[in-house]
């Protein structure tokens, strides 16, 4: 099953990749990986710290969680920027959520009380789209397009079949260029 990462680095350095973004890893640095977005990291400098979280919509559904809570978050599509600096006080209500995780999951907690990593990582997610989209109000830097994702979300049904803008551009009722504007003002790519 697809898996979906969010992670906070403590301290430390390196490089990420994740789709077409690329940035450099710091302190207080939080990112988030979609579902089968391809992304690498390189050069992490010794003393990198920090936490994550893997996890699929299974682990959700199991427990009777809707899938939407998970997938329909801000911070798992495509086409937001995928990283964010925190703030010192952004970074320790994040590891108190991180801690607690992974407290239960040390303790061999995990099997009799998934419930809780459950309702945690949910919370970790609520608060990370939080942080994302004040983050997006603060800088008046927009991060998370509607008409983009919906081209990303079009693109990954039909991109096997349709490759031409005209296609695309007509399935959202908007004019080819205006497409190829909002991907290059967004993505950085044409």
């Amino acid at each position: 099953n697809p898996r979906y990462v969010v992670a906070l680095i403590k301290r430390g350095s390196g490089q990420q990749s994740i789709g077409q973004f690329s940035f450099s890893i710091a302190k207080n640095t939080l990112f988030c990986i979609p579902k089968r977005v391809i992304n690498s990291s390189q050069h992490w400098s010794p003393d990198t710290s920090g936490y994550s979280v893997t996890f699929n919509i299974d682990f959700f559904l199991q427990k009777s969680f809707p899938g939407k809570l998970i997938a329909g978050k801000k911070i798992f599509k495509s086409s937001i920027r995928p990283y964010l600096n925190i703030t010192d006080l952004q970074m320790e209500k994040l590891e108190i959520i991180f801690e607690f995780i992974l407290k239960e999951c040390k303790e061999g907690y995990f099997n009799t009380q998934s419930e809780l990593v459950a309702i945690k990582t949910l919370e970790l997610l609520i608060v990370a789209d939080h942080f994302f989209m004040e983050a997006q109000s603060e800088s008046k830097t927009i991060i998370y397009n509607d008409m983009l994702e919906n081209f990303v979300e079009l693109l990954d049904k039909n991109f096997i079949h349709h490759r031409s803008v005209k296609f695309y551009a007509d399935s959202m009722h908007i004019h080819p260029n205006h497409l190829n504007y909002l991907t290059q003002k967004h993505s950085g790519l044409s």
